[in-house]
């Protein structure tokens, strides 16, 4: 090898980020918060995780969030030592038996967030936007573990196999991380008055953040998939009935994640161009909250065409 592609590969690695340290870094703060919470509220999830909504903001679906919160535990620890063993290429006998186990603990923890979220009450400015990544975005997860599973299972593919793993890791911290978004940030902000938009602000930008990698052809392989059809000029010549089947999902994702994209950067807009007659609350008093439905915000200046779960009414928000 060539001093000047030594040269390029050490630029390389020392500009590296390190996806995997940040990920198992956050992985364990989120664990051990949300087994925090579940021993000091009796084995129950609040609502948001938040203590103090516990009660009158309690999800009337309690069984099914605090299942899915159990089980998203369960599901972050094996996609944490799947990484590490595939990673690593160590034990990767149980790393193919737990991958099987792992993709049906996020089929449990995807359906137990889509049964409790059209029940989602807690104080907030753009509850609908929080429930509509909900909604629509966080099964996604759950998918791109299907496709990840199918890729190295069925083709071989491990180079897709490995980024589709990458995006079912962003894609359940746009999520699962929430709670301790919420947490953070609520103590970041305690007395100040303005506990929930400060919650509400967390919650957007982490997922706005997380699905950014979608749109990144290191970690997407459907970015891929779309560009290299569009390189084809859409011409199916000597294409397979695979080739087809990726290029269906990779322009279904691309294109609902950009709608998820807008509609969480929609809702940040909406927070920072409240006045401070709109979101400053007493944190500690919750009566001054009307207790919200699913199609309901808090925001006295957003239209009601602004609140519909549909990912086709983004555009009405502005």
């Amino acid at each position: 090898m060539s001093k000047e592609k030594q040269g390029n590969m050490k630029i390389q690695n020392s500009i590296r980020i390190p996806w995997e340290m940040i990920f198992f870094t956050g992985s364990a703060i989120r664990l051990a918060h949300a087994v925090y919470v579940f021993i000091c509220n009796d084995w129950e999830w609040p609502g948001a995780g938040v203590p103090e909504y516990k009660g009158e903001f309690q999800n009337p679906k309690q069984g099914a969030v605090s299942f899915h919160v159990a089980t998203a535990i369960i599901w972050t620890i094996i996609l944490a030592y799947q990484f590490y063993t595939g990673l690593t290429n160590k034990n990767l006998n149980i790393h193919r038996i737990l991958g099987w186990i792992g993709l049906g603990f996020a089929a449990l923890t995807s359906v137990g967030g889509v049964l409790s979220v059209d029940f989602i009450s807690i104080p907030s400015h753009v509850l609908s936007f929080i429930a509509r990544q909900l909604r629509h975005g966080a099964p996604g997860f759950f998918f791109e573990a299907i496709w990840g599973v199918l890729a190295i299972a069925k083709f071989k593919d491990l180079e897709r196999h490995k980024k589709h793993m990458y995006l079912a890791m962003f894609g359940t911290f746009a999520d699962a991380g929430n709670g301790f978004s919420i947490w953070l940030s609520r103590k970041l902000s305690t007395g100040t008055g303005w506990e929930v938009w400060a919650q509400d602000f967390a919650v957007l930008s982490l997922n706005f953040l997380a699905i950014l990698p979608w749109f990144l052809p290191q970690f997407s392989p459907h970015v891929t998939q779309v560009i290299k059809r569009i390189k084809l000029s859409f011409s199916y010549k000597n294409s397979t009935w695979v080739d087809i089947m990726w290029d269906v999902i990779g322009f279904y994702t691309v294109f609902v994640a950009f709608l998820l994209l807008m509609s969480n950067l929609t809702g940040v807009i909406i927070l920072l161009k409240m006045n401070k007659s709109q979101w400053m609350f007493d944190g500690n008093a919750m009566a001054n909250f009307v207790k919200p439905s699913f199609n309901q915000s808090f925001s006295p200046s957003s239209s009601s065409n602004c609140l519909s779960q549909s990912l086709w009414d983004i555009e009405k928000c502005f």
